[in-house]
């Protein structure tokens, strides 16, 4: 297939419409959906979400079909593309783009989605998006045959995305129901039996104060671990710079491989990482050292499970920013069983989160996938024959 695609402007081959606020919104169980801009930001193509519908009457109907975007914020906020799978209203700061009858809404979505807004925005305070930028974009525009093709490509890519993020959503439930079962000893791994022994906090871990300069020469080639740095709810480390990378002039911690890093703010966010080498960690956070009969995996299962994360959430809230101090942290009470439980269920746990993070590799390379597939094939590098023509 050969032949350089035509090039249009956007504006003349979709109706824009701006989003409005209505005089008054009735909250009904059911009804016509109200879409707001936080809403973009759901991992699902296609919006169709009633949690929060909205009657709202006398606003201008999106018909299904239409790619809605965000028309203000940061360059995260003007990337979001979604597609209506039904009639909605939308609020002041989206935009619906309607296709006309030249163009296919999947094709038009996925432009959209590789094209990115943000360079075009109005750089303002607010960075904002309107008509007078949509209109002349220039797309180099296939037949609709052609671009049926490379919406289907594409979509079925898409499936299998929707299909690992759904058996990833559901692993996490069912880890999130192991963990509490087998922290609270409620269920026991095979061989296992008797009691458990109640105990404080701080006796199982030690608390290491005392801080050190990052920028001496001793310090300032290590690791430097933040709250940043660390995944909520999986105890994964996902940065590592050191200190002198990143500038660090305050006093940090000196963290030991086997010592457990937790967030003491916003503890909600169940940040928690085990050491697996020499670092320094924020002052944000504290390095618990494991004490002997304790195991590292069991501590960091207790401290993302969710009887101490309630625990941690409900002493945290006496201040402006969430924080658990060190008489609050040693002060929470658990029960713990022998070494050797401890290292199983520890074990237990771990292999389940390496099965998820497997699957979440599969999914990240499943997106490179087609992000290279767009590039391809939504600027005409790479064209697709027509099924009657190869045969």
């Amino acid at each position: 297939m050969t032949g350089a695609w035509p090039e249009r402007k956007l504006g003349d081959l979709v109706r824009l419409t701006s989003g409005q606020s209505p005089s008054a919104f009735r909250f009904r169980g059911t009804g016509t959906p109200y879409f707001k801009v936080d809403q973009l930001g759901k991992s699902s193509k296609y919006l169709s979400h009633r949690e929060t519908p909205y009657l709202s009457l006398g606003l201008p109907l999106v018909p299904a079909g239409s790619i809605l975007i965000a028309k203000r914020g940061g360059a995260i906020a003007l990337n979001r593309v979604r597609m209506l799978s039904e009639p909605g209203f939308m609020d002041t700061n989206v935009m619906a783009l309607t296709p006309g009858d030249e163009i296919e809404p999947e094709f038009l979505y996925y432009w959209l989605l590789y094209r990115g807004l943000w360079d075009i925005a109005d750089v303002t305070s607010v960075p904002q998006i309107n008509n007078k930028h949509i209109n002349p974009l220039s797309i180099a525009l296939p037949s609709l045959p052609e671009q049926r093709r490379i919406a289907e490509a594409l979509q079925s890519v898409d499936g299998q995305s929707d299909g690992l993020e759904s058996v990833i959503a559901k692993k996490r439930a069912i880890t999130q129901g192991m963990m509490q079962e087998l922290l609270t000893g409620r269920t026991r791994l095979p061989g296992f039996s008797g009691g458990w022994e109640a105990r404080k906090f701080s006796e199982l871990v030690g608390i290491r104060s005392g801080q050190v300069d990052p920028r001496l020469p001793a310090y300032k080639h290590l690791p430097l671990i933040a709250p940043d740095h660390i995944e909520s709810g999986t105890g994964r480390l996902l940065d590592v710079r050191t200190a002198e990378q990143q500038g660090a002039i305050s006093g940090k911690y000196l963290v030991y491989p086997g010592d457990i890093i937790y967030s003491k703010i916003r503890p909600n966010l169940r940040k928690v990482y085990m050491a697996e080498f020499p670092a320094l960690c924020s002052a944000d956070m504290y390095p618990l050292k494991p004490r002997p009969g304790m195991d590292g995996r069991f501590i960091v299962s207790t401290l993302l499970g969710r009887d101490f994360t309630e625990f941690a959430v409900g002493v945290s809230m006496r201040s402006g920013i969430p924080k658990i101090n060190r008489t609050e942290l040693a002060g929470f009470e658990l029960a713990v069983p022998p070494m050797d439980e401890q290292r199983q269920i520890g074990k237990a746990l771990a292999n389940v989160d390496a099965l998820i993070a497997s699957l979440e590799r599969r999914l990240e390379s499943t997106r490179a996938i087609k992000q290279g597939m767009m590039q391809e094939l939504l600027t005409g590098r790479t064209r697709l024959v027509a099924a009657e023509a190869s045969a």
